[in-house]
């Protein structure tokens, strides 16, 4: 019998895809999903690491979970007696949801913090002038934690450009990879001139300047 954990991720892929066909369930790469923050609040990141599972959306009362094993009853249970909605599946493959989870909930962590951090003292993110991307340093404030998060992921996706961009009511930042964009996170648009502040600061520009188009560059090593 062959061992599961031995299986490459591109055949790990393959064999979540023809589940969720069998099952006539929809097939996702976490990579390119952006949960909402509601069903990530409502899912605690322990249980969706014991699980092995990764909240999507709420949707009519439904959360939709990514997983490994749609089958899993059990774990469809304790979900529904947690969240009080009922669960629907979604299939992923058991690497991806692995190696993406702690990724996606330490960004849900990093946002709420620098959004409270911005609130309370917003000039105070922008003192700190050296990037350091490897940084775990728990005092670093949490707009650095997420400018860094948001630099990590881009190298790790072979990006080609990081579009950080506001709208009326919310902003976004997108990848550009193999020449197509894609959404990566939303967040609240109150975070948004923090976060530009903080790559300006990086990037060796005037923050005070925001009508004139600036150039910069951020060396750094990943």
């Amino acid at each position: 019998m062959e061992d599961f954990n031995n299986i490459s991720n591109s055949s790990q892929a393959e064999l979540a895809k023809s589940m969720a066909d069998k099952l006539n369930l929809e097939f996702v790469k976490i990579e390119r999903i952006s949960p909402q923050p509601e069903a990530l609040k409502i899912l605690p990141a322990a249980i969706a690491e014991r699980l092995n599972v990764i909240p999507i959306k709420i949707k009519d009362n439904k959360l939709i979970v990514a997983s490994s094993n749609p089958l899993d009853l059990p774990a469809r249970d304790d979900m529904k007696i947690l969240t009080g909605l009922e669960i629907i599946f979604c299939v992923a493959s058991e690497d991806d949801i692995k190696n993406n989870l702690k990724r996606i909930y330490n960004r849900h962590d990093n946002l709420n913090n620098a959004l409270i951090h911005s609130q309370r003292d917003a000039a105070k993110n922008s003192q700190v002038k050296n990037i350091n991307v490897d940084s775990t340093d728990p005092n670093d404030a949490p707009v650095i934690k997420l400018v860094n998060d948001i630099i990590q992921q881009a190298v790790k996706e072979n990006a080609s450009d990081i579009h950080v961009e506001s709208y009326e009511e919310f902003a976004r930042v997108r990848f550009r990879v193999d020449g197509a964009l894609y959404t990566v996170f939303n967040y609240p648009v109150e975070l948004h001139s923090v976060l530009i502040s903080r790559i300006k600061i990086i990037s060796g520009m005037d923050i005070s300047e925001k009508r004139k188009p600036q150039d910069g560059r951020i060396l750094t090593t990943i």
